[in-house]
């Protein structure tokens, strides 16, 4: 019999990424909180005769981006691992020498990477899936949200200050993606 849906006792958050911080496979253990992925049909204004009361018609369906909490550790590996994605998908890896006076500008001693500065990569080569799951108050895993084609778009400020010194930083990290489906398990 259906009852009421409580919150959610756990969650765990999986994402597939290889990276050089090698800290991809504990996420899972960082994720504080997220929110379950939310769907929009996008309507367009509509005159059945061409004149007369309007009625919005469905036209395409699109996803809400999604924002998931992860807590920082104490060497901020998490951090790190979601600069190096977002610089992944938007180069930012340009070294700046010193200012030349004579030459006049300081892009003169910037020594170039393999890719240019801001080159957008393959999508291919960023993108992943991201698999959400609850639990209930078991502990037994309940549903599960598989995201397609996700990455951070948005690395969220964190605040620290003297008030926050018994505090764990969170770092809220956004996400978009092209489609999901659910199971239950």
């Amino acid at each position: 019999r259906a009852a009421a849906a409580r919150g959610v006792r756990d969650l765990q958050i999986i994402l597939t990424v290889d990276d050089s911080v090698n800290i991809s496979r504990d996420l899972k253990f960082y994720c504080s909180s997220t929110n379950l992925p939310g769907k929009n049909i996008n309507t367009i204004d509509n005159r059945r005769l061409g004149y007369g009361d309007i009625q919005k018609m469905p036209i395409s369906r699109t996803y809400d981006n999604f924002t998931a909490s992860f807590f920082c550790d104490n060497q901020y590996g998490v951090m790190k691992f979601f600069h190096n994605w977002l610089n992944l998908i938007v180069d930012n890896s340009v070294e700046v020498g010193d200012f030349n006076p004579v030459a006049g500008s300081i892009l003169d001693n910037i020594r170039r990477p393999e890719k240019a500065h801001r080159e957008i990569t393959y999508k291919e080569d960023y993108q992943t899936r991201i698999r959400l799951t609850t639990f209930n108050e078991r502990g037994e895993q309940t549903h599960r949200y598989t995201l397609h084609e996700a990455f951070p778009v948005q690395i969220g400020s964190v605040d620290v200050g003297w008030e926050e010194n018994d505090t764990l930083l969170q770092l809220p990290i956004e996400f978009t993606y092209r489609y999901f489906d659910t199971e239950t398990l």
